[in-house]
């Protein structure tokens, strides 16, 4: 699809792509070939019943959270993901960043901590670190970008981090708020590509800084962004609110009871990163649809129904699932 629809340097980019995806799916396949062999099964029950020596179920453990990493663009290995949404289609978009992208915390939900709980335990402050950094640098990516698909790419790099750092949380709460912020993250984040792709529909043009005052002449292009933004920094009464309430109560929970300095420093950290997702998320909202209307943007008019529809309908979902989760 991008190398056939998208922009730019479309072909190239779509070779990234194939390429990144297939070499983290590579990596997967040899972690699920070592506990095979090794289980002498690929069944979950057979595995779970069986003795694999430690060692193969270290390697195959590193080796299914490294390609799951790749899916996820977690920090390290999310180089394909900004030039793969600057150059792919809008409605690709939206399909990748809240469907495709959260795959990999599926998998780390079903082949980590469902099929080698031990090993789990093992990694899971690494895995809270490591969503820790993503947070961050994503967030701190995001701020200084121009092209309106690029800062929602390093936004969804930042998201992803959010999640890894629940599924390192090592708590039912912080599982929860996880797998709760992976269907929140997919709703804000669908509802903010839908205004991006309205935007450039309307405007003609993915850069920030030519934009401003559209508020006034997309008002509910607007109100569905800025409900979309409240999502994606955890404000209620968006789902967002209760997703890393939830989580972050998890990550706190662990950290006091195992008397962990690095975890408590971690949950610290991730409150700075949470300031930093609203630092950017608002700043976009300011940049885009607050302030002064530029001259050549004052004959721009809302986008039609079948842009704003389902905007409206997610918008109004994310409220739904806020008040009552």
């Amino acid at each position: 699809m991008i190398a056939l629809w998208g922009y730019e340097a479309k072909r190239r980019v779509a070779l990234l792509f194939f390429f990144w995806t297939h070499v983290g799916a590579v990596i997967l396949l040899l972690g699920f070939l070592t506990i095979g062999f090794g289980a002498g099964s690929f069944n979950y029950a057979d595995i779970h019943a069986s003795a694999i020596p430690h060692h193969l179920l270290a390697l195959a453990a590193v080796a299914i959270i490294v390609g799951l990493g790749v899916k996820m663009a977690a920090f390290v290995v999310h180089m394909w993901l900004p030039h793969t949404y600057k150059a792919a289609p809008t409605p690709l978009n939206a399909l990748s960043s809240g469907a495709m992208l959260g795959v990999g915390a599926y998998g780390f939900f079903r082949l980590i901590i469902m099929l080698i709980p031990g090993e789990y335990a093992h990694f899971a402050l690494f895995l809270n670190l490591w969503g820790v950094g993503t947070m961050i640098y994503g967030g701190i990516m995001a701020l200084v970008q121009d092209d309106i698909k690029k800062f929602f790419a390093y936004s969804s790099i930042s998201q992803m981090g959010y999640i890894l750092f629940g599924i390192g949380s090592a708590s039912a709460l912080g599982l929860s708020g996880s797998e709760m912020l992976f269907v929140s993250h997919s709703i804000g984040k669908v509802i903010l590509f839908m205004m991006v792709g309205a935007i450039i529909l309307q405007v003609g043009t993915r850069s920030i800084t030519k934009m401003g005052g559209l508020a006034s002449k997309m008002p509910i292009t607007a109100t569905c962004a800025m409900i979309g933004v409240l999502t994606i920094v955890g404000i209620p009464p968006t789902s967002g609110f209760m997703a890393e309430w939830t989580m972050f109560n998890g990550a706190l929970q662990t950290a006091i009871q195992e008397g962990s300095t690095i975890r408590m420093i971690s949950f610290g950290l991730g409150l700075v990163a949470t300031v930093i997702t609203m630092a950017y998320s608002l700043w976009m909202i300011k940049r885009v649809f607050l302030g002064k209307l530029p001259v050549h943007l004052e004959n721009t008019k809302e986008a039609n129904w079948y842009v704003t529809g389902p905007m409206m309908m997610l918008a109004g979902f994310t409220v739904v699932i806020g008040i009552d989760p």
